[in-house]
């Protein structure tokens, strides 16, 4: 079975459209969007994937990772394999960690020097490091450090998200509807977090999601249980604090928010990816519009319909399912990766979009071996 993708893009421009208009006017496009149709996918039984939650690209752009759920394991695969719309290919790494066994692995990412894997195992309540081979690309099986959620009274920690510098480790504990930030240096991590964000559960409801933006001066936390994205702060002069309360909401109906599930920063103008796990509107891009409050326009400049055509019926059963999970841009912003599998779809995708840079952006996609 086939997902189906529809597209909208706002100002109803094609691909060439806006390829043409680039050209022909460099400085009219000022924040990052995706092309109108997908450039590649990893999907079909050989992939070993069942119910894609989380995805991350290595630094060296070589490889993607992804949180595969229901199996309890990370799946690397080659970023020059995933270039056609029917990849039905085998992983070239498979984390499955058997002395401390994953449960449910949500979320997945890499540290900014590719030295080190973090993996959210929300049934294990842990976040479980695991550091490079010295002798190959790919992860030890025998876990580098776990950070343990019942330590900090945290009861289901879901999401992970490194700081650019690399000193800070963010956490979702999506059950107990908190964000945690732990300190990280290198080969260092702290049991205990330096700071813990929460809020009222009108507000603050099942983080499901976390990012920093570029420089680390946002954090960006999706609110799943009231479909909202919560933009955080850092607090000048400090070792990466962030504000207390949201200096900004995202929300309403205009965002086309349902169950926020993930969210993601493009890394040369911080446009913000929002994923919905259910509804039709299932992937939001926002532009950064200010250093101030407000800092994006809460209408996106790009809507995307990507879900099942089983999600009607799934629903009525899960409401919170058949549209869109975990997302991440490339650390190039070449390519956006987009986990779009739901409990309903035997092909388990991953989809992959060329990224259409804005302004003083030019990079080269790997999938693709085109220019934008």
């Amino acid at each position: 079975m086939s997902l189906r993708h529809k597209t909208e893009e706002v100002g109803g421009r094609v691909l060439k459209q806006v390829l043409f208009l680039l050209m022909l006017f460099p400085i009219a496009l000022h924040s990052a969007k995706l092309a109108s149709f997908p450039m590649g996918s990893i999907q079909g039984p050989n992939t070993r994937i069942q119910q894609a939650e989380g995805i991350a690209f290595s630094p060296d752009r070589k490889y993607v990772a992804i949180a595969s759920a229901s199996n309890g394991k990370v799946l690397l695969y080659s970023i020059l394999d995933c270039n056609s719309l029917k990849n039905d290919i085998a992983p070239v790494f498979i984390l499955e960690s058997p002395q401390n066994p994953l449960n449910f692995p949500h979320d997945v990412a890499f540290s900014p020097n590719g030295e080190h894997l973090a993996v959210a195992s929300r049934n294990t309540n842990e976040v479980v490091i695991y550091q490079k081979n010295k002798d190959d690309d790919f992860f030890s099986q025998i876990p580098f450090f776990i950070i343990k959620g019942s330590d900090a009274s945290f009861v289901g920690m879901n999401a992970v998200a490194f700081h650019p510098s690399g000193k800070c480790l963010a956490v979702c504990d999506v059950l107990g509807h908190h964000v945690a930030l732990y300190y990280c240096d290198g080969d260092t991590y702290t049991s205990m977090p330096y700071q813990v964000i929460t809020g009222p559960i009108d507000i603050f409801s099942r983080p499901d999601g976390i990012a920093f933006s570029s420089d680390g001066s946002l954090l960006a936390i999706t609110s799943h249980g009231v479909h909202s994205v919560l933009i955080y702060e850092r607090i000048a002069e400090t070792d990466d604090r962030y504000t207390e309360e949201p200096v900004e909401i995202i929300k309403g109906e205009e965002t086309g928010f349902h169950y926020t599930h993930s969210v993601s920063f493009h890394p040369r103008d911080d446009t913000l990816a929002v994923s919905s796990a259910a509804g039709r509107k299932t992937l939001s891009l926002f532009k950064k519009i200010s250093n101030t409050a407000p800092r994006y326009n809460h209408v996106p400049v790009q809507t995307f319909a990507i879900y099942n055509p089983e999600t009607i019926y799934l629903q009525q059963h899960a409401e919170e399912e058949g549209g869109v999970k975990g997302i991440a841009f490339s650390c190039d912003g070449t390519i956006l990766g987009i986990c779009a599998a739901d409990l309903a779809d035997p092909a388990k995708s991953i989809v992959f979009y060329p990224v259409i840079p804005g302004v003083f952006s030019k990079h080269k996609s790997k999938l693709s071996g085109i220019i934008f």
